[in-house]
């Protein structure tokens, strides 16, 4: 529990840095110090606004990792704000076809493949788990529409 609140500590005095930088308009310096800051305390709403917005103000011409810097953090904002839209973003992975095929398989194979295609979708992480739920709550949804 110490642990967690050094970092929190850490985290808002990051933040403060961040915002004095951004007050005289030091964008590259804010974004620095708002992602340590982001490090330490992921859970904080308010570091993405923070991060985002010195994003925008940047004068410089965006590069490729700029954009996915910038759509990266607007995404984990939205996740905190509604944990929801976490089953949205997972269908964007690079890896969700393939689990959601698995789990689809998963429904219909024989019980010999069960365990390989388990642990296929075990190995995707949270994508496998989001896509057999996704796969399941499908399934649940037309049942109860051909059974009603």
């Amino acid at each position: 529990m110490k642990k967690k609140d050094d970092s929190l500590k850490k985290a808002k005095s990051l933040q403060q840095k961040g915002d004095e930088a951004f007050a005289k308009e030091k964008w590259q310096a804010a974004i620095k110090h708002y992602k340590k800051a982001i490090e330490l305390a992921p859970e904080n709403k308010e570091l993405y606004e923070k991060i985002i917005k010195s994003k925008e103000l940047t004068s410089h011409d965006w590069k490729k990792e700029d954009l996915v810097d910038i759509v990266s953090w607007t995404m984990e904002q939205q996740e905190l704000l509604e944990p929801e839209i976490k089953q949205v973003h997972a269908k964007f992975s690079e890896n969700w076809e393939e689990a959601a095929s698995l789990a689809t398989k998963l429904l219909i194979c024989s019980q010999s493949e069960e365990s390989e295609i388990i642990e296929k979708l075990v190995s995707l992480g949270e994508i496998g788990t989001r896509a057999a739920v996704d796969v399941l709550c499908a399934f649940k949804k037309d049942k109860e529409q051909n059974d009603g």
